[in-house]
């Protein structure tokens, strides 16, 4: 899905290039229903919300759609994300911008020495960026390249009397290299590089992880890995056929018009009856991309209203005037099990009544005065697949979602 939409040019080059013209603007709804501004203003933002995106798996699965939808002009995706992807700031005894900074500074490959006055070093820096192919930081601007890291933050650091020291070959002593294969910031194939730079190192790569594998793996590979390592067993390939990936979700609907009926429930109303179990199925994924981002589970709707979660994992979640589907505002309780949702709504707009949401992604109850029935087949899924959006295990245990987030300081 994410291969399709950059190749029908609707990916993060697409939104790049329109915030090169200038912000992009919006709304987003608050965890009381209000409208409030929001905005996404230069190409930097975007490579932040697109890297941020590696420490949370289920904001990670947004992107594609939220990307390809800001493309053709939603915008409410993306600004929605944003928040979601800031989170909670994290305690200065966990995370300090400034000693980042200059660790940054210190140990970085830098375009210019630290030993260059401070006045000579932008010149040196748009030398280096014009001998660096396109390619190589596309879909990016060369500007946008430079400002979002350590060339710009080390462009005024106190000039060194004394040049580094020289790189001296890595020692010859047993390593492991451990890369999520989605990882943002330190791919896998940086991990790659580095082993072959280390005579005796191993590499252990985690499928559908982002950043900083000993804390986020849910899986326990990792974990696993490390102990035989430590223990100097056969580490073996402890990670094979585990993953931690959330399937990518696709481009939000923007009318209630791109949903086809079933044969079991024609018309308008089967429309909307899938509409709402999409929207079962969202606020759950809402939920949850929360709770991964060191959030309370609660927040506005994508087109507006607001969810509130007592847990974002086996809890009860309120729904007042939820609106993921324009036009279809949707109220009540839901309750949320393990991969699964079920609940009473009461349904608003065009088409009106109330349905029961089952735990097989079906729905019943009244629409429109006419009682409805729809059962879930590969034939009759829907857009978004509902109730039956499935979660990996790991990801949706609740101890494993908290032991993650108190070592990443986010509780």
């Amino acid at each position: 899905l994410q291969r399709r939409y950059e190749a029908s040019g609707r990916g993060p080059g697409a939104v790049a290039a329109r915030l090169r013209k200038g912000p992009i603007r919006g709304t987003v709804f608050d965890a009381a229903g209000r409208a409030r501004p929001a905005s996404l203003a230069s190409e930097e933002q975007l490579s932040y919300l697109v890297t941020l995106g590696d420490l949370n798996p289920f904001l990670q699965a947004r992107l594609p759609g939220a990307l390809a939808a800001a493309s053709e002009g939603d915008f409410a995706p993306l600004l929605r994300l944003r928040a979601i992807a800031d989170g909670r700031p994290p305690p200065t005894r966990e995370f300090s911008a400034g000693l980042n900074i200059i660790t940054g500074c210190l140990d970085a490959v830098l375009p210019f020495s630290l030993t260059t006055p401070a006045a000579d070093r932008l010149g040196i820096v748009r030398a280096v960026l014009k001998s660096v192919p396109r390619a190589d930081y596309a879909p990016w601007s060369a500007a946008s390249l430079w400002r979002s890291g350590f060339a710009d933050d080390c462009r005024l650091f106190p000039r060194q009397a004394d040049p580094r020291p020289p790189v001296l070959p890595l020692p010859d002593v047993p390593a492991m290299i451990l890369s999520g294969r989605l990882d943002m910031r330190t791919p896998a194939e940086s991990g790659r590089a580095i082993a072959a730079l280390l005579p005796r190192a191993r590499v252990i790569e985690v499928p559908g992880n982002g950043h900083d594998q000993v804390d986020t793996d849910a899986t326990g590979c990792v974990a696993r890995a490390l102990k035989r390592w430590i223990d100097r067993k056969a580490v073996g390939d402890p990670c094979r056929g585990r993953s931690n990936q959330v399937d990518v979700m696709p481009q939000p609907p923007r009318s209630v018009g791109e949903f086809k009926a079933s044969r079991q429930v024609p018309g308008a109303r089967g429309r909307a009856l899938l509409a709402v179990i999409d929207t079962a199925g969202e606020v759950r994924f809402a939920a949850l991309e929360a709770a991964f981002g060191g959030l309370d589970p609660r927040g506005g709707g994508l087109r507006g209203g607001s969810y509130e979660a007592s847990d974002a994992f086996e809890g009860t979640v309120r729904l007042r005037h939820y609106e993921y589907v324009p036009g279809v505002r949707v109220s009540g309780t839901l309750r949320l099990g393990f991969n699964s949702v079920t609940g009473y709504l009461r349904v608003a707009g065009a088409v009106s009544g109330r349905l029961r949401v089952n735990t097989s992604g079906g729905a019943s109850g009244v629409l429109n005065g006419r009682t409805v029935r729809f059962r879930r087949s590969p034939a009759s899924a829907s857009a978004w697949q509902g109730g039956a959006l499935r979660v990996p295990g790991a990801l949706s245990s609740r101890a494993a979602a908290e032991r993650r987030l108190s070592r990443l300081g986010l509780r």
